[in-house]
């Protein structure tokens, strides 16, 4: 389903990703590990549109998607949940979540994530419908972020750092959301500092340093090789 081939991103004069492929198939959920600064969120930055490489190309289900507009990609199926959050402090909650809503994206079934079924996932945001996303908790927030990329059921989610400065109560919460998304075939793309997390999700684990894949196992090939988990995760 994605395909990222040779790609080489930079801010200014800074090299950030180096010649970097991937491939993510249909349905799989792919982990992304690494330190802090190794490129790791450039890597979703470049793919959504929102530093385009350089050179290299990424494709969608074989079309070309890089040097598209950063809502074009969106439109072909992408979601984002972005590091940090990124709320429109003034708008409400259900303002935030009708955005999502206008992103239209399906699935070959046409199944697609309604409000109804982010009260079920979420119920606390039924309740602050009516409150602005400024005044939210981390982990409430988080919940918006979420479900706006959900609903309209996107091709490809590309999540980063999902789990950053969430309470571990908050955090299970979304791992069950993920895990469900995961039965149901999402494909997903996960950057993520919590090795533990991440490996409990993933069918498959790139290791990343310095903008340059370096490892690629699956999660029991991770937690068997103690040196890539000291060198490159720092555990």
């Amino acid at each position: 389903m994605l395909d990222v081939r040779q790609v080489n991103t930079y801010y200014g004069d800074s090299h950030v990703l180096h010649d970097l492929s991937l491939r993510v198939t249909g349905g799989e959920v792919v982990a992304v590990l690494g330190r802090n600064g190794v490129g790791k969120s450039t890597l979703i930055r470049s793919i959504v549109g929102f530093n385009p490489p350089r050179s290299g190309e990424v494709l969608l289900d074989g079309q070309r998607i890089s040097g598209l507009a950063p809502y074009e990609i969106v439109r072909r199926g992408v979601a984002l949940v972005p590091q940090g959050r990124r709320m429109f402090a003034s708008l409400t909650v259900r303002e935030t979540l009708g955005i999502g809503r206008l992103a239209s994206r399906f699935d070959d079934e046409h199944r697609g994530w309604d409000l109804d079924r982010v009260f079920t996932a979420f119920p606390r945001l039924r309740e602050r419908l009516n409150t602005r996303t400024g005044r939210l908790s981390g982990g409430e927030q988080q919940m918006v972020a979420v479900s706006r990329a959900l609903l309209g059921y996107p091709k490809l989610l590309l999540l980063d750092e999902p789990s950053e400065g969430l309470s571990p109560m908050v955090v299970d919460q979304l791992e069950g959301i993920f895990t469900e998304l995961k039965t149901h075939g999402v494909t997903m793309l996960l950057v993520e500092q919590q090795v533990a997390f991440a490996l409990r999700l993933a069918d498959r684990v790139l290791v990343m340093s310095k903008g340059r894949f370096v490892y690629e196992g699956t999660p029991a090939d991770v937690l068997a090789d103690a040196g890539v988990r000291e060198r490159y995760l720092g555990l």
